[in-house]
């Protein structure tokens, strides 16, 4: 009855929440409830909740953009969200049975922690690609030229098959592709971004299409490359986040301290709190991504500004607390 009363409850974001102290006592209670998991289920719960913004956020507003750089913006956050299912698909836990030997069997709630982790990884990378490329630039041009450096990048990458590819219309696209990254190329160096900066700048730039690297980004008139630590740090990221994507790393990458970390997980369930940590950072990796859909895609903010109050508060809270209070799509906080 708590949970049906709390979704009934909307913002109609007009500054004149018409509640009473006791609905918005209930609404305190059930953010904090979901914000705090105590359990993997309530984590669950509110992993749900972020996650079903998102898609409501982008099913509402998918065919808004028709440029080829705003269908890719909608192409970008909805693998971040499908990733999303897959994490909440490992974290609810698998079972296996050997046919080969039926004794060897895995219980039905084991949880892939470091599988999740990768998938943590992936997401943290798209999300702030999607912020590198649409909303850190400041200019319209600047942005425009990211996302051809960008383009070229994988479409060099996707190059080194070329040699052993097979079937006329495989080669056919390979040269196609071919002909796609002189044209970007071209045009990347035509820009009025490129031809605007020093040519020392601008020779940062023809370097970054030669060596398929796309983390650059403009700092005024200076031209810098960006880790992805940095990049981060550009999507206004506080210290809290510091040094995220190397723990994202050593959990992903076959290192001896994921070795160490794996060989006492599972020993009195501590895999369970990893797990709902993963989470966590999912859940704040995902509402960054929301607040900057709806911040590139501004007509998005109707959608978010009519949800439930809870999964705005949510919403709002990862961006306030692991970037600034300015990153919050709205302030309904204020109001409760």
């Amino acid at each position: 009855m708590l949970k049906k009363l709390i979704k009934n409850i909307f913002s109609f974001f007009d500054k004149k929440l018409d509640m009473t102290d006791k609905e918005r006592e209930l609404i305190r209670q059930e953010f904090k409830r979901l914000n705090y998991p105590k359990d993997l289920q309530t984590a669950h719960e509110s992993y749900k909740v972020i996650l079903d913004v998102g898609w409501k956020v982008y099913k509402d507003h998918v065919g808004t953009n028709t440029t080829v750089m705003g269908q890719d913006a909608h192409l970008l956050y909805q693998m971040v969200l499908l990733k999303s299912i897959s994490i909440q698909s490992l974290a609810e836990g698998k079972g296996y049975q050997n046919d080969l030997d039926p004794a060897m069997a895995l219980l039905g709630d084991t949880i892939d922690v470091f599988g999740i982790w990768n998938l943590v990884r992936s997401q943290f990378e798209s999300v702030c690609t999607f912020n590198h490329i649409y909303l850190f630039p400041t200019d319209q041009k600047q942005k425009e030229l990211l996302y051809d450096l960008w383009q070229v990048a994988g479409l060099k990458y996707r190059q080194r098959f070329a040699i052993n590819l097979e079937g006329e219309e495989n080669i056919k696209k390979a040269a196609t592709e071919l002909k796609d990254i002189e044209f970007l190329t071209n045009r990347i160096c035509n820009s009025p971004a490129f031809t605007s900066i020093h040519v020392d700048e601008q020779t940062k730039i023809k370097n970054a299409v030669k060596g398929k690297d796309f983390q650059w980004y403009f700092d005024g008139s200076r031209v810098k490359q960006g880790a992805w630590h940095q990049l981060c740090k550009n999507m206004g990221t506080n210290d809290l986040f510091d040094n995220m994507y190397t723990y994202l790393s050593l959990s992903t990458h076959p290192s001896s301290v994921s070795i160490f970390q794996f060989k006492d997980l599972y020993k009195n369930k501590d895999h369970v709190q990893v797990t709902m940590f993963a989470l966590s950072i999912s859940k704040a990796l995902i509402s960054f991504l929301i607040r900057d859909y709806c911040t590139y895609f501004a007509e998005c903010r109707k959608t978010f500004d009519n949800l439930p109050i809870v999964d705005q508060l949510l919403v709002n809270f990862y961006n306030s607390t692991f970037r600034e209070k300015k990153y919050q799509i709205n302030d309904i906080g204020h109001y409760i």
